[in-house]
């Protein structure tokens, strides 16, 4: 566990330095494999199905906003749906129409949903998107979570739509009704939809809560309503919805939801810590839990200069070299003794011949 704390702080790092670098070859993936599920599904004109036309347009949409992604997106699918039956072609102008005047101008941060929801579901993880919503959003989440929904079922509809029939000879009002009854009146879709809405705003809810665990319980039961939501759906619809897709999904949703968890909120439940203060008005009840962080530990490294030569010495070169060293300290003693001698009896001479000059005077001065 510390060696994964220590990762994920050196990921924090790396991002805050390099965010403006990172942010642009997400939003390139991002839109690029948004434009490849589109021209994949319904790439019905040949010229705008290239994989080039999807690189170049990613390419544009990773230095503007994020939010440009879906006007690309919605202009992408509408000409390759231009090639379908008029009926077709108008009702879906009019969902894209209805979500971008109604709710994405005046809301773009939501823009980023809308576009993971299909391809979660090309991935066969749909169930991640109202867990990971609900853990990181708000209710009004589920707004563009439907609105993504109905795309992707869009998208389907008018690939059956092309691969089938082609361009159907029949009445514009019978293929007009025909049409807006398999998007509206689609019992999977609208499974989906009341299914994931519920998910989302459960594991809002749950998180939310002053609990030990909250966002782990709010994973499970998320994973929990949303495989009794579609077995539900399925008995009562009779739908084709599949057992060991659902549970297998419902499982890699789960474990991608914990990554998100020990990424955005891994917190110390040991160290929990209720504290209680008060001012003039109010008394204050606060539960406090520390986020779980690990400073990795720094290490010096010293530089030896390697042009420096290393010399190698023999022992016996040592002793003797010793040994001389000893003999050279001896004869400095020696020397300083003979010198110390010298100067002792050099004064001694010079102290007899003051005395001697000494008692002269004396014997001169009694003369007289």
């Amino acid at each position: 566990m510390k060696n994964l704390l220590i990762l994920r702080d050196k990921i924090k790092d790396i991002y805050a330095k390099e965010s403006n670098i990172i942010d642009k070859v997400i939003t390139f993936i991002l839109a690029f494999a948004t434009f490849m599920f589109i021209t994949k599904n319904i790439g019905f004109t040949k010229m705008l199905s290239s994989p080039l036309i999807s690189f170049g347009l990613a390419i544009i949409c990773a230095f503007i906003p994020r939010a440009i992604i879906l006007p690309f997106a919605s202009i992408l699918i509408l000409m390759n749906m231009y090639s379908l039956p008029l009926p077709a072609f108008a009702v879906t102008t009019m969902i894209l129409l209805i979500m971008y005047i109604f709710y994405f101008r005046y809301s773009p941060k939501h823009v980023l949903v809308i576009i993971l929801t299909p391809l979660a579901f090309a991935l066969k993880i749909p169930y991640l998107i109202p867990i990971a919503f609900g853990l990181v959003a708000t209710p009004v989440a589920a707004i563009p979570v439907s609105f993504g929904i109905v795309i992707y079922y869009v998208i389907l509809i008018a690939k059956k739509m092309g691969v089938s029939t082609g361009e159907s000879k029949a009445g514009m009002l019978a293929e007009l009704t025909s049409y807006t009854k398999q998007i509206f009146q689609n019992p999977e879709m609208i499974v989906y939809i009341i299914g994931f809405a519920i998910c989302l705003i459960l594991v809002y809810t749950i998180r939310r809560l002053a609990i030990n665990y909250a966002w782990r319980v709010a994973i499970v039961s998320g994973t929990i309503i949303n495989i009794l939501i579609m077995v539900v759906g399925e008995i009562a619809f009779k739908l084709s919805i599949s057992f060991v897709a659902l549970f297998i999904g419902s499982i890699i949703a789960a474990a991608i939801c914990l990554v998100l968890e020990f990424f955005l909120f891994n917190v110390d439940y040991m160290r929990r810590e209720n504290l209680e203060f008060e001012d003039d008005n109010y008394v204050y009840y606060v539960k406090a839990i520390p986020k779980v962080a690990i400073t990795a530990t720094k290490k010096t490294v010293k530089k030896i200069n390697e042009d420096s030569e290393t010399e190698i010495l023999d022992a016996k070169a040592i002793r003797e070299k010793n040994e001389q060293n000893d003999s050279n300290n001896e004869l400095d003693d020696k020397t300083r003794v003979l010198t110390e001698s010298e100067t002792v009896s050099d004064e001694e001479k010079i102290n007899q011949m003051l005395f001697t000059k000494s008692l002269e005077q004396e014997l001169e001065l009694k003369k007289k």
